[in-house]
């Protein structure tokens, strides 16, 4: 399968009046073939079907309406790679978009995204404990993997520390764009980055929210 590129609206036009399709078949036909290119180098799965043989022998002769696959190995692993590979894409697009805009902004967030790929993280809890003590010390803000008791969900956050204690931190979470109280034994990924910050003058902690 050749390369896919970003299809310009004016051709895109074009394309709609030599074929007569409908604009919504043509877009999803568009994506669907996106996904295709994606996935091409994934083992153990195998293009079939009306839309296969429509694709590689018949040259479009009619729109796709979905994809046929057959598997050689597990469909949650399977569709953990293809997932992974979409998320990749997405990246690599951003990047494109914003190293051809001229926008400070869009720079500043070009310049976070090389950043995040220079993180180190560190997952055992004596490493977490002493990064957290050090990137206070330093004003950096971190980057954690944190569980959260109240929501039973773990998710990643960004905060700055406002005060270490023997088993907590409290800090903003600029998730939240609020203070909160996180305790460190919930965190199970953690690395530093290269983003100061400030304690606000007067500073004092709110009530402890776990």
């Amino acid at each position: 399968m050749a390369e896919i590129k970003r299809i310009p609206a004016i051709e895109f036009e074009v394309i709609l009046g030599k074929t007569n399709f409908l604009r919504e078949k043509l877009i999803k036909d568009y994506y669907l073939t996106l996904i295709l290119y994606l996935i091409k180098e994934v083992d153990g799965i195998y293009f079939k079907g009306g839309t296969a043989l429509n694709k590689i022998f018949l040259n479009h002769a009619r729109l796709s309406e979905d994809l046929d696959f057959s598997l050689t190995r597990d469909v949650l692993d399977a569709k953990k790679e293809i997932v992974e590979l979409i998320k990749k894409s997405e990246r690599e697009k951003l990047k494109e978009i914003l190293t051809k805009s001229k926008d400070k902004e869009a720079k500043e967030i070009l310049n976070k995204i090389k950043n995040e790929k220079r993180l180190k993280y560190v997952e055992e809890r004596k490493d977490i404990r002493a990064l957290l003590r050090q990137a206070f010390k330093e004003k950096k803000k971190v980057k954690i993997r944190y569980y959260s008791l109240s929501s039973d969900e773990v998710r990643w956050r960004l905060v700055s520390i406002y005060k270490t204690g023997s088993d907590f931190i409290i800090a903003f979470c600029h998730l939240r764009n609020e203070e909160r109280t996180f305790v460190t034994d919930r965190i199970s990924k953690a690395a530093m980055l290269d983003e100061n910050y400030k304690i606000p003058n007067g500073w004092e902690p709110e009530s402890i929210v776990y």
